[in-house]
């Protein structure tokens, strides 16, 4: 026998029953949009991580892979709350022999959709934060390392509308970085680093028998600073992939002088090509940029038929109408 109470509770609980037809459509969704089934719900694996597995192409094949979806690239798969996507880093020294070919194929790949072009370096301008050092500290661990629950709610974290998954993805690889992976050339880059005196007075004895750890311990905290305040336009471009669709691309080109390119803008390729971006470079003089931090192995370069001369950037073929 009920009590009131019960009764009273029973009211206002509800039970919904699935019609049949809802049920034939969920099974036949389920089937669709399998796994491997390569027909995918928008948003299918937006609580994935992503795991950005580069392609080693050909100068001919950016042209081709770097239209294509995801999906459809090879090396494509979907794992265990992982999707593996076959991105894409390469730097093209010099032009094609042919250079309407040529602009034929940036301006394909710059059409591309979630796509930043870059005519002028550096891609943003750095500013110094204040008290970066303090900020640093607060996110660390007894041990010394980056703690990712303290990292992601710290008051100076500026990623909170993006959705989970994305958090986290982008706090695993800000902590990846300041670790200092080996793909860096030297281990003493740094920006402007706006530092409290205590923090200068702490650093100069902390450090003052060893120049090597001071420039590692700045290159921490320069990449930190880097990758804690990325420009909306980087942002944007991570919260709209959706992994199995079309990649998102970086594409610079780099026509004017080789000091343009800054450690910043390093960081923040080698950041964004790690959550599965595509990074293209096309250098027509052939001059260092990118291989001035990064070792070469980390990426595809391609030398094509004449360096030496700058060529500027055109909209070409079909592409003028649209402009």
């Amino acid at each position: 026998m009920t009590t009131p109470e019960e009764n009273k509770n029973r009211q206002y609980s509800r039970k919904r029953v699935s019609t049949e037809a809802y049920e034939a459509k969920e099974e036949f969704m389920e089937i669709l949009n399998a796994d491997e089934s390569f027909s995918y719900k928008p948003w299918q694996f937006a609580d994935s991580d992503v795991c950005a597995d580069t392609l080693k192409t050909t100068y001919d094949e950016i042209s081709i892979w770097g239209l294509h979806e995801a999906m459809l690239r090879p090396g494509f798969k979907i794992g265990e709350n992982v999707v593996h996507v076959p991105n894409i880093f390469a730097k093209v020294n010099g032009v094609q022999k042919d250079t309407d070919d040529y602009m034929d194929k940036v301006n394909a790949l710059m059409q591309s959709q979630n796509t930043l072009f870059f005519k002028k370096l550096p891609m943003t301008r750095q500013q110094k934060v204040k008290h970066i050092s303090r900020t640093y500290r607060s996110v660390l661990n007894d041990k010394g390392d980056i703690d990712r629950d303290r990292l992601m709610s710290s008051e100076y974290w500026r990623y909170k509308g993006l959705k989970p998954a994305v958090q986290k993805a982008i706090a695993n690889r800000i902590i990846a970085l300041c670790t200092i992976p080996e793909f860096w050339k030297f281990k003493s880059f740094r920006t402007k680093l706006h530092l409290g005196l205590f923090d200068k007075i702490k650093d100069y004895f902390l450090f003052l028998n060893n120049i090597s750890a001071k420039d590692l311990h700045y290159m921490k905290l320069s990449t930190f600073q880097v990758l804690m305040n990325l420009d909306n336009k980087f942002v944007n471009l991570l919260h709209s992939f959706d992994y199995p669709m079309a990649i998102p691309k970086i594409i610079i080109y780099n026509n004017g002088n080789d000091e343009d390119f800054t450690f910043s803008d390093a960081v923040i390729l080698m950041f964004m090509n790690s959550m599965g971006v595509d990074v293209m470079i096309f250098n027509p003089s052939g001059k260092s940029d990118i291989e001035n931090y990064v070792k070469e192995s980390f990426y595809d370069s391609h030398t094509l038929d004449q360096t030496g001369s700058r060529v500027p950037f055109k909209k070409s073929g079909i592409f003028k109408g649209i402009f």
